[in-house]
């Protein structure tokens, strides 16, 4: 009998990933949480051989949720299904030790796959996000626009920023149009959410 966990904080998403694991075998036991202090409550009483993970979720701490959960069952398998973009988050969750990353908007032919490799002992890894981890690129930010987006998450004007790196105004607003768009996001209460995610503080 294979006990999992499943993490997160949308009912239909957790009985849809009920639905496909059942699909996959019928010697399960599925425990919920919908959130991640409830999920550490359930790994300190109850052994699992895998967690699928939501990562924004309440109580949850980035990339430090998978530490979390091994310090809890070193041993148990971890697959994060989340509907943040693959190609920004899969290769840092997997390279802090997740066993696989899934977006929740791929094909349910994909999250099936992903499920059952998990399941097997084995790492699941798209691949785009395998494409991606496997060229040696450049980081996506560069280390003056890292330094510009957490002061945004600080809440520091464009004129703040300015002065403090000295630089023009405009420049400022320059970094922080690129910033937006690389990240994909629209307000600096989504671009702090990200940078928490990834690990940026």
């Amino acid at each position: 009998m294979r006990n999992v966990l499943i993490v997160d904080d949308h009912e239909i998403v957790r009985l849809g990933t009920i639905l496909i694991l059942k699909q996959i075998t019928k010697e399960l036991t599925v425990t919920e949480a919908s959130d991640f202090h409830e999920a550490v409550r359930l790994l300190r009483v109850q052994p699992f051989d895998l967690v699928v993970l939501d990562v924004n979720i309440a109580g949850g701490d980035n990339l430090q949720m998978i530490d979390t959960i091994r310090l809890r069952q070193p041993k148990v398998k971890i697959l994060v299904l989340s509907g943040y973009e693959e190609h920004i988050y899969g290769p840092r969750f997997i390279e802090a030790g997740a066993d696989g990353y899934v977006s929740k908007h791929s094909a349910h032919s994909e999250i099936k796959l992903a499920l059952q490799k998990v399941l097997n002992q084995e790492k699941y890894v798209s691949p785009a996000v395998k494409e991606i981890m496997g060229q040696e690129t450049k980081p996506l930010l560069s280390m003056r626009e890292t330094e510009v987006m957490q002061l945004l998450v600080k809440g520091r004007s464009i004129a703040e920023i300015a002065s403090q790196l000295h630089i023009q105004v405009s420049t400022a607003s320059t970094y922080k149009l690129r910033i937006m768009e690389k990240l994909q996001v629209s307000n600096v209460i989504e671009l702090a959410e990200k940078a928490r995610l990834i690990g940026h503080k």
